[in-house]
This record gives structure tokens, C-alpha cells and sequence, in this order.
């Protein structure tokens, strides 16, 4: 349990106020790690930047909020990717 706690508590923590949602972004993300898994055409990390470079193409955005999206979309790309694993893992 001391452990358990441990890792709880030592977790960084963001705080709530800075964070922000792009629901699109983040499902443009899930698909595209869902994408990734079924045909892997690059690197998983390439794939990523691709889908991403894609997705704001043409839109116009400043600096700061392609990269705020970016982030966004990085998180999303990982979670899922994380999920797959998971699932995978569970199913073996």
C-alpha cells in the first residue's frame, strides 16, 4: 500500500486551470493511432506527425495554437496508442 501511495502522490499534477480541450483534435488523434495499428505504414512516431501535419493543413493557425493542438494531439496519439497495447495485452 506505502508503494501504491507513493506513486500517487509523486505523480505530476496539471493543474486544471491551463488545461485545455480540443475534442476534434484529440479524436483526429485516436484515429490516427487506430489507423497506425491497422496498417503501420511508418513509424509510429512519423505517422503521428504526418496525421497531425494533415489534420492542420490549410486552417492558418499562429505559432502558439498549432502548438498548444500539437500537444493535444500528441496526448491523445499516446493515450490511445497506450490502449491498444493494453487491450492487447489483456487479450493474450
Amino acid at each position: 500500500m506505502a508503494i501504491q501511495q507513493f506513486i500517487v502522490s509523486s505523480a505530476p499534477v496539471r493543474p486544471q486551470a491551463t488545461a485545455q480541450s480540443f475534442p476534434l483534435v484529440e479524436q483526429a488523434a485516436r484515429h490516427a493511432a487506430d489507423l497506425w495499428w491497422k496498417t503501420a505504414p511508418l513509424t509510429l512516431a512519423a505517422w503521428r506527425d504526418n496525421r497531425f501535419d494533415a489534420m492542420q493543413s490549410g486552417l492558418g493557425l499562429d505559432a502558439e495554437a498549432l502548438h498548444i493542438r500539437k500537444r493535444a494531439f500528441d496526448i491523445a496519439y499516446a493515450a490511445r496508442v497506450g490502449e491498444v497495447i493494453a487491450g492487447a495485452a489483456g487479450r493474450a
